[in-house]
Protein backbone atom coordinates (compact mmCIF):
# COMPACT_ATOMS: atom_id res chain seq x y z
CA UNK A 1 0.00 0.00 0.00
CA UNK A 2 1.31 3.45 -0.87
CA UNK A 3 1.04 5.39 2.37
CA UNK A 4 1.29 8.80 0.71
CA UNK A 5 -2.10 8.13 -0.88
CA UNK A 6 -3.81 7.48 2.50
CA UNK A 7 -5.56 10.62 3.73
CA UNK A 8 -6.32 11.53 7.33
CA UNK A 9 -10.03 11.17 6.51
CA UNK A 10 -9.40 7.57 5.45
CA UNK A 11 -7.78 6.73 8.77
CA UNK A 12 -10.41 8.57 10.79
CA UNK A 13 -13.21 6.74 8.99
CA UNK A 14 -11.73 3.39 9.96
CA UNK A 15 -11.16 4.01 13.68
CA UNK A 16 -13.64 1.31 14.65
CA UNK A 17 -13.79 -2.26 15.88
CA UNK A 18 -12.52 -4.94 13.57
CA UNK A 19 -15.67 -6.94 12.74
CA UNK A 20 -15.97 -10.57 11.81
CA UNK A 21 -16.02 -11.34 8.10
CA UNK A 22 -19.67 -12.38 8.25
CA UNK A 23 -20.93 -9.51 10.43
CA UNK A 24 -23.07 -6.59 9.14
CA UNK A 25 -20.26 -4.19 10.00
CA UNK A 26 -17.94 -5.95 7.56
CA UNK A 27 -20.45 -5.39 4.74
CA UNK A 28 -20.58 -1.67 5.57
CA UNK A 29 -16.80 -1.41 5.48
CA UNK A 30 -16.58 -3.38 2.23
CA UNK A 31 -19.17 -1.14 0.58
CA UNK A 32 -17.55 2.02 1.93
CA UNK A 33 -14.14 1.08 0.52
CA UNK A 34 -15.21 -0.46 -2.78
CA UNK A 35 -17.43 2.53 -3.61
CA UNK A 36 -14.51 4.89 -3.01
CA UNK A 37 -16.00 6.69 0.01
CA UNK A 38 -12.60 6.09 1.63
CA UNK A 39 -9.28 5.36 -0.08
CA UNK A 40 -10.59 7.25 -3.08
CA UNK A 41 -7.04 7.85 -4.34
CA UNK A 42 -6.57 4.13 -4.97
CA UNK A 43 -7.67 2.09 -7.97
CA UNK A 44 -10.56 -0.36 -7.76
CA UNK A 45 -8.12 -3.29 -7.78
CA UNK A 46 -6.11 -1.77 -4.93
CA UNK A 47 -9.27 -1.11 -2.91
CA UNK A 48 -10.33 -4.75 -3.29
CA UNK A 49 -6.96 -5.85 -1.88
CA UNK A 50 -7.36 -3.36 0.99
CA UNK A 51 -10.81 -4.75 1.82
CA UNK A 52 -9.51 -8.31 2.11
CA UNK A 53 -6.66 -7.28 4.38
CA UNK A 54 -8.82 -5.12 6.66
CA UNK A 55 -11.74 -7.53 7.02
CA UNK A 56 -9.43 -10.41 7.98
CA UNK A 57 -7.62 -8.41 10.67
CA UNK A 58 -8.60 -9.42 14.20
CA UNK A 59 -7.41 -6.16 15.76
CA UNK A 60 -8.31 -2.52 16.14
CA UNK A 61 -7.00 -0.18 13.48
CA UNK A 62 -4.48 1.98 15.37
CA UNK A 63 -3.85 5.68 15.09
CA UNK A 64 -1.19 7.91 16.60
CA UNK A 65 -3.73 9.05 19.20
CA UNK A 66 -4.64 5.49 20.25
CA UNK A 67 -0.96 4.46 20.31
CA UNK A 68 0.01 7.22 22.75
CA UNK A 69 -3.09 6.59 24.87
CA UNK A 70 -2.15 2.90 25.04
CA UNK A 71 1.41 3.90 25.90
CA UNK A 72 0.04 5.57 29.06
CA UNK A 73 -1.32 2.15 30.02
CA UNK A 74 2.06 0.54 29.40
CA UNK A 75 3.70 3.09 31.68
CA UNK A 76 1.22 2.31 34.49
CA UNK A 77 1.89 -1.41 34.13
CA UNK A 78 5.66 -0.98 34.01
CA UNK A 79 5.65 0.90 37.35
CA UNK A 80 4.30 -2.28 38.95
CA UNK A 81 6.93 -4.54 37.37
CA UNK A 82 9.73 -2.23 38.51
CA UNK A 83 8.90 -3.03 42.13
CA UNK A 84 10.40 -6.48 41.56
CA UNK A 85 13.55 -5.34 39.75
CA UNK A 86 16.88 -3.82 40.62
CA UNK A 87 17.37 -0.37 39.02
CA UNK A 88 16.49 -0.79 35.34
CA UNK A 89 19.43 0.21 33.14
CA UNK A 90 18.49 -1.06 29.66
CA UNK A 91 14.90 -2.25 29.53
CA UNK A 92 12.49 -4.11 31.78
CA UNK A 93 12.68 -7.16 29.51
CA UNK A 94 16.48 -7.38 29.70
CA UNK A 95 16.40 -6.81 33.46
CA UNK A 96 13.83 -9.59 33.97
CA UNK A 97 15.81 -11.90 31.68
CA UNK A 98 18.84 -11.31 33.88
CA UNK A 99 16.73 -12.16 36.94
CA UNK A 100 15.27 -15.31 35.38
CA UNK A 101 16.60 -18.83 35.73
CA UNK A 102 14.60 -21.79 34.44
CA UNK A 103 15.97 -23.97 37.26
CA UNK A 104 14.19 -21.70 39.76
CA UNK A 105 10.79 -23.12 38.84
CA UNK A 106 9.43 -25.29 41.60
CA UNK A 107 9.30 -28.61 39.77
CA UNK A 108 11.54 -30.06 37.10
CA UNK A 109 9.77 -33.37 36.53
CA UNK A 110 10.62 -33.98 32.88
CA UNK A 111 8.40 -35.66 30.32
CA UNK A 112 9.46 -36.17 26.70
CA UNK A 113 12.09 -33.44 26.99
CA UNK A 114 9.59 -30.95 28.44
CA UNK A 115 9.03 -29.66 31.94
CA UNK A 116 5.84 -28.44 33.64
CA UNK A 117 5.65 -24.67 33.85
CA UNK A 118 3.02 -22.82 35.96
CA UNK A 119 0.17 -21.14 34.08
CA UNK A 120 -2.11 -18.85 36.12
CA UNK A 121 -5.75 -19.45 35.16
CA UNK A 122 -7.36 -17.35 37.89
CA UNK A 123 -6.22 -15.67 41.09
CA UNK A 124 -4.38 -18.31 43.14
CA UNK A 125 -5.42 -20.97 40.60
CA UNK A 126 -2.28 -22.41 39.01
CA UNK A 127 -2.24 -25.12 36.34
CA UNK A 128 0.72 -26.48 34.40
CA UNK A 129 1.79 -26.97 30.81
CA UNK A 130 4.65 -29.18 29.59
CA UNK A 131 6.96 -26.83 27.70
CA UNK A 132 10.47 -26.63 26.37
CA UNK A 133 12.75 -24.82 28.80
CA UNK A 134 13.51 -22.17 26.17
CA UNK A 135 9.83 -21.07 26.32
CA UNK A 136 9.78 -20.57 30.10
CA UNK A 137 10.95 -16.96 30.14
CA UNK A 138 8.51 -15.76 27.48
CA UNK A 139 5.46 -17.16 29.30
CA UNK A 140 6.73 -16.05 32.71
CA UNK A 141 7.43 -12.57 31.34
CA UNK A 142 3.92 -12.27 29.87
CA UNK A 143 2.24 -13.54 33.05
CA UNK A 144 4.02 -10.95 35.19
CA UNK A 145 2.82 -8.20 32.86
CA UNK A 146 -0.73 -9.58 32.95
CA UNK A 147 -0.67 -9.50 36.76
CA UNK A 148 0.22 -5.81 36.57
CA UNK A 149 -2.52 -5.27 33.95
CA UNK A 150 -5.10 -6.67 36.34
CA UNK A 151 -3.83 -4.93 39.47
CA UNK A 152 -2.01 -1.73 38.47
CA UNK A 153 -4.80 0.38 40.00
CA UNK A 154 -3.85 -1.15 43.39
CA UNK A 155 -0.14 -0.44 42.99
CA UNK A 156 0.53 3.27 42.38
CA UNK A 157 4.16 4.33 41.82
CA UNK A 158 6.51 4.48 44.77
CA UNK A 159 6.29 7.84 46.61
CA UNK A 160 8.89 10.47 45.76
CA UNK A 161 11.70 10.90 48.29
CA UNK A 162 11.03 13.66 50.82
CA UNK A 163 13.90 15.82 49.61
CA UNK A 164 12.32 16.00 46.14
CA UNK A 165 8.69 16.09 47.22
CA UNK A 166 6.54 19.07 46.27
CA UNK A 167 3.83 20.44 48.56
CA UNK A 168 1.07 18.39 46.90
CA UNK A 169 -1.33 15.78 48.34
CA UNK A 170 0.29 12.43 49.11
CA UNK A 171 0.11 9.71 46.50
CA UNK A 172 -1.89 6.63 47.42
CA UNK A 173 -0.08 3.66 48.92
CA UNK A 174 0.08 0.36 47.09
CA UNK A 175 -2.04 -2.52 48.34
CA UNK A 176 0.49 -4.61 50.26
CA UNK A 177 -1.27 -7.92 49.60
CA UNK A 178 -1.32 -7.24 45.84
CA UNK A 179 2.41 -6.46 45.81
CA UNK A 180 3.08 -9.59 47.88
CA UNK A 181 1.05 -11.80 45.51
CA UNK A 182 2.91 -10.35 42.51
CA UNK A 183 6.27 -11.15 44.11
CA UNK A 184 5.04 -14.63 45.01
CA UNK A 185 3.94 -15.23 41.41
CA UNK A 186 7.28 -13.92 40.10
CA UNK A 187 9.16 -16.37 42.34
CA UNK A 188 6.94 -19.24 41.22
CA UNK A 189 7.61 -18.32 37.57
CA UNK A 190 11.37 -18.44 38.14
CA UNK A 191 12.38 -14.81 38.77
CA UNK A 192 14.78 -13.87 41.56
CA UNK A 193 15.96 -10.50 42.90
CA UNK A 194 16.73 -8.83 46.20
CA UNK A 195 13.55 -6.78 45.76
CA UNK A 196 11.40 -9.91 45.43
CA UNK A 197 13.09 -11.46 48.47
CA UNK A 198 12.53 -8.31 50.55
CA UNK A 199 8.83 -8.25 49.68
CA UNK A 200 8.36 -11.95 50.52
CA UNK A 201 10.25 -11.56 53.80
CA UNK A 202 7.92 -8.77 54.88
CA UNK A 203 4.41 -10.33 55.15
CA UNK A 204 1.66 -7.84 54.26
CA UNK A 205 -0.30 -8.38 57.50
CA UNK A 206 2.69 -7.40 59.63
CA UNK A 207 3.42 -4.42 57.41
CA UNK A 208 -0.19 -3.20 57.69
CA UNK A 209 -0.17 -3.72 61.47
CA UNK A 210 3.10 -1.79 61.85
CA UNK A 211 1.79 1.09 59.71
CA UNK A 212 -1.42 1.18 61.76
CA UNK A 213 0.61 1.82 64.90
CA UNK A 214 2.55 4.62 63.20
CA UNK A 215 -0.58 6.23 61.79
CA UNK A 216 -2.42 6.09 65.12
CA UNK A 217 0.28 8.24 66.72
CA UNK A 218 2.37 10.75 64.79
CA UNK A 219 5.99 9.43 64.83
CA UNK A 220 7.29 13.00 65.11
CA UNK A 221 5.47 13.42 68.45
CA UNK A 222 5.26 9.87 69.85
CA UNK A 223 7.55 6.87 70.02
CA UNK A 224 6.86 3.20 70.82
CA UNK A 225 9.22 1.14 72.90
CA UNK A 226 11.36 -0.99 70.51
CA UNK A 227 10.99 -3.93 72.90
CA UNK A 228 7.18 -3.76 72.79
CA UNK A 229 6.31 -2.75 69.22
CA UNK A 230 6.88 -6.26 67.82
CA UNK A 231 4.52 -7.68 70.46
CA UNK A 232 1.91 -5.06 69.51
CA UNK A 233 2.27 -6.08 65.86
CA UNK A 234 1.81 -9.75 66.82
CA UNK A 235 -1.42 -8.91 68.65
CA UNK A 236 -2.84 -7.00 65.67
CA UNK A 237 -1.88 -9.78 63.24
CA UNK A 238 -3.68 -12.32 65.45
CA UNK A 239 -6.77 -10.12 65.16
CA UNK A 240 -6.43 -10.25 61.36
CA UNK A 241 -6.09 -14.04 61.49
CA UNK A 242 -9.39 -14.35 63.36
CA UNK A 243 -11.34 -13.14 60.31
CA UNK A 244 -13.36 -15.86 58.56
CA UNK A 245 -13.37 -16.20 54.79
CA UNK A 246 -16.71 -15.68 53.04
CA UNK A 247 -17.84 -16.66 49.57
CA UNK A 248 -17.87 -14.29 46.60
CA UNK A 249 -20.52 -11.58 46.74
CA UNK A 250 -22.01 -9.51 43.97
CA UNK A 251 -20.96 -5.87 43.82
CA UNK A 252 -21.09 -2.88 41.53
CA UNK A 253 -17.60 -3.86 40.32
CA UNK A 254 -19.24 -6.81 38.52
CA UNK A 255 -21.15 -4.35 36.33
CA UNK A 256 -18.82 -3.11 33.60
CA UNK A 257 -18.77 0.59 32.88
CA UNK A 258 -18.37 2.18 29.45
CA UNK A 259 -15.46 0.82 27.42
CA UNK A 260 -13.01 3.04 25.56
CA UNK A 261 -11.26 1.78 22.45
CA UNK A 262 -7.82 2.68 23.80
CA UNK A 263 -5.97 4.01 26.82
CA UNK A 264 -6.89 3.93 30.50
CA UNK A 265 -10.37 2.55 31.19
CA UNK A 266 -12.88 3.57 33.82
CA UNK A 267 -12.35 1.73 37.10
CA UNK A 268 -15.64 -0.23 37.06
CA UNK A 269 -15.03 -1.44 33.51
CA UNK A 270 -11.48 -2.42 34.38
CA UNK A 271 -12.34 -4.32 37.59
CA UNK A 272 -15.21 -6.09 35.84
CA UNK A 273 -12.80 -7.36 33.18
CA UNK A 274 -10.03 -8.80 35.38
CA UNK A 275 -11.33 -12.38 35.04
CA UNK A 276 -10.55 -12.13 31.29
CA UNK A 277 -6.98 -10.86 31.70
CA UNK A 278 -5.08 -14.14 31.93
CA UNK A 279 -2.57 -15.72 29.59
CA UNK A 280 -4.81 -18.41 28.13
CA UNK A 281 -7.48 -15.87 27.20
CA UNK A 282 -5.52 -12.81 26.08
CA UNK A 283 -2.94 -14.66 23.97
CA UNK A 284 -5.02 -17.63 22.82
CA UNK A 285 -4.45 -17.69 19.02
CA UNK A 286 -7.82 -19.38 18.44
CA UNK A 287 -9.82 -16.62 20.17
CA UNK A 288 -11.37 -14.04 17.88
CA UNK A 289 -13.16 -10.83 18.69
CA UNK A 290 -16.82 -11.30 19.45
CA UNK A 291 -19.67 -9.79 17.51
CA UNK A 292 -21.74 -6.93 18.87
CA UNK A 293 -20.64 -4.33 21.37
CA UNK A 294 -16.96 -3.79 22.06
CA UNK A 295 -15.58 -5.50 25.18
CA UNK A 296 -12.72 -4.37 27.39
CA UNK A 297 -11.03 -7.76 27.03
CA UNK A 298 -10.78 -7.08 23.29
CA UNK A 299 -9.17 -3.70 23.95
CA UNK A 300 -6.57 -5.16 26.30
CA UNK A 301 -5.98 -8.12 23.99
CA UNK A 302 -5.13 -5.80 21.11
CA UNK A 303 -2.93 -3.53 23.24
CA UNK A 304 -0.96 -6.48 24.65
CA UNK A 305 -0.55 -8.14 21.26
CA UNK A 306 0.59 -4.82 19.84
CA UNK A 307 3.30 -4.34 22.50
CA UNK A 308 4.32 -7.97 23.11
CA UNK A 309 3.41 -9.77 19.89
CA UNK A 310 1.48 -13.05 19.48
CA UNK A 311 2.13 -16.03 21.74
CA UNK A 312 2.51 -18.97 19.38
CA UNK A 313 3.65 -21.30 22.17
CA UNK A 314 0.06 -21.66 23.39
CA UNK A 315 -1.24 -22.89 20.04
CA UNK A 316 -0.58 -26.60 20.64
CA UNK A 317 0.00 -26.81 24.39
CA UNK A 318 -2.21 -28.84 26.69
CA UNK A 319 -2.77 -27.22 30.07
CA UNK A 320 -3.44 -29.64 32.91
CA UNK A 321 -4.33 -29.23 36.56
CA UNK A 322 -1.57 -30.76 38.61
CA UNK A 323 -0.08 -29.19 41.68
CA UNK A 324 3.59 -29.18 42.48
CA UNK A 325 2.86 -31.53 45.34
CA UNK A 326 1.28 -34.03 42.93
CA UNK A 327 4.31 -33.82 40.64
CA UNK A 328 6.74 -34.46 43.50
CA UNK A 329 4.57 -37.31 44.78
CA UNK A 330 4.46 -38.89 41.33
CA UNK A 331 8.20 -38.47 40.94
CA UNK A 332 8.78 -40.04 44.38
CA UNK A 333 6.38 -42.90 43.60
CA UNK A 334 8.14 -43.76 40.35
CA UNK A 335 11.52 -43.61 42.07
CA UNK A 336 10.22 -45.95 44.80
CA UNK A 337 8.93 -48.37 42.17
CA UNK A 338 12.33 -48.43 40.50
CA UNK A 339 14.05 -49.14 43.83
CA UNK A 340 11.61 -51.93 44.62
CA UNK A 341 12.02 -53.44 41.17
CA UNK A 342 15.83 -53.34 41.48
CA UNK A 343 15.66 -55.33 44.73
CA UNK A 344 13.65 -58.09 42.95
CA UNK A 345 11.60 -59.16 45.92
CA UNK A 346 10.17 -62.70 45.48
CA UNK A 347 6.54 -61.75 46.12
CA UNK A 348 6.78 -59.02 43.48
CA UNK A 349 8.21 -61.48 40.96
CA UNK A 350 5.39 -63.90 41.58
CA UNK A 351 2.77 -61.23 41.06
Amino acid sequence: MRLEKVSSEDVEALQLRRPHVDSPESSDIRTMILNGHVFSSFTQCEREAIVERIINMDVFIPSLYSFFEDFKLLECWSNCIKRLCPPVQDSIQLTLRYMFNASNTQDQYSKNGRNPFPIELRHDDIAYANLKTCDFFDLGYRQLWLFSVRNYHRMPPEPIKKGRLLATPNRGEADYHTVYHMAKLAEKLGFRSNQIEDILNDPPDRKIAYNMLLKARDPSAFRYSPAKIERFVDVIVRCFDSAKAIGPTSSTADIPGPVHRCGIQQIDAHIGSTNMLYLTQIFDPTTRMTKGAIEIGQVYRWVLKCFFGPCDVLADVEIFRRTTRNLKRKHSTEKLKQERHSKKRPHLLQS
